[in-house]
């Protein structure tokens, strides 16, 4: 009773973020490495976790092309929509791709957001 305990260490996770321990005795979230005094009964900490967000961007690979907004915000494992078409001079869009070189394209409707990217 009243001892000082020091929580545990974060966990991880590839698709959340640790937001901290949540106390059952007091209802105190407490990160990794802080203390608390230990009450008169058993405690149980449970992880409290939020959804990972990334950012999508998008590189038109012509100078003088009008820029693309990037999507913020974007769950893990969600699908990010297709943003409207730059304009340049002497030029189409032919779509959107997963590396510079454009060799593998992006499927909005089956490709998802698991890292910060850019298109």
């Amino acid at each position: 009773y009243n001892s000082t305990v020091t929580v545990t260490a974060a966990p991880s996770s590839a698709t959340h973020d640790f937001a901290g321990w949540l106390s059952d005795a007091d209802g105190v979230v407490y990160g990794a490495g802080e203390t608390f005094a230990m009450p008169g009964q058993n405690v149980t900490l449970t992880a409290q976790w939020t959804i990972k967000t990334y950012t999508v961007r998008f590189d038109t690979q012509q100078p003088l092309a009008t820029t693309v907004t990037p999507v913020t915000g974007v769950a893990h494992g969600s699908h990010v929509g297709k943003p409207a078409d730059p304009t340049f001079v002497g030029g189409v869009l032919e779509g959107w791709y997963k590396e510079a070189e454009c060799v593998n394209a992006w499927d909005v409707g089956s490709d998802v957001v698991t890292s910060d990217i850019t298109l």
